[in-house]
């Protein structure tokens, strides 16, 4: 009887000690696991800081460039965001305007940023405008072949809502830039002011 007691002891010992063996090899492998999860977040994390500081100073030094070649505009056009641009009060119809435009070696007006929105705002003085936006095959696409979907857009809330003339059964597919800078889609036969965008020329 002695002699199995004796032989118990170490056993239920050895059982204790495996079990707090696997209790700390739990625990140590939960504390890596979050270990390992934090330095990949945190990784993460640097990455995309030092890709967006990146692309600042890319931007940064991009601009200084450009103001170093000394950026010029032909005589009535304005310099800003890299382009140059004229304001044209005579109301035309969306193609009319693309047409003419073009006839001056430029293009409606291409919106790429907030800054670029707010320039056109004060550039117009709040006027509606024609944008060089419009729909085709169901898709809006900007005149330049600039991407739809690559940089933000603007859209009066709810637009654009495809509206319909009753009478002509003519849908809204081109875009019109309203007076808080925001977009509306509206009839392309439809007459407006508009702006045209051409690139830079230098000295």
């Amino acid at each position: 009887m002695t002699a199995m007691i004796s032989a118990l002891v170490p056993y239920h010992k050895l059982k204790q000690m495996n079990q707090k063996l696997e209790f700390m090899f739990i625990n140590m492998n939960v504390s890596v696991n979050a270990q390992m999860e934090f330095i990949s977040q945190e990784g993460r994390l640097q990455h995309d800081n030092l890709k967006s500081t990146l692309e600042r100073i890319s931007g940064w030094a991009f601009k200084q460039l450009v103001k170093s070649l000394d950026p010029i505009c032909e005589q009535g056009w304005s310099y800003s965001h890299l382009s140059c641009y004229r304001y044209f009060k005579d109301n035309k119809s969306f193609n009319n305007s693309k047409t003419f435009c073009e006839s001056k070696n430029s293009h409606l007006v291409v919106i790429n940023s907030a800054a670029e929105k707010e320039y056109i705002v004060e550039f117009t003085g709040n006027e509606i405008n024609w944008i060089g936006l419009s729909k085709e095959n169901g898709d809006w696409k900007w005149v330049d072949g600039t991407r739809y979907d690559l940089n933000q857009t603007y859209w009066v809330p709810g637009q654009p809502d495809n509206g319909r003339d009753q009478k002509t059964g003519e849908v809204e597919s081109c875009a019109t830039f309203r007076q808080n800078g925001l977009w509306n889609d509206a009839l392309c036969s439809n007459h407006c002011p508009f702006v045209c965008e051409k690139d830079i020329l230098y000295r």
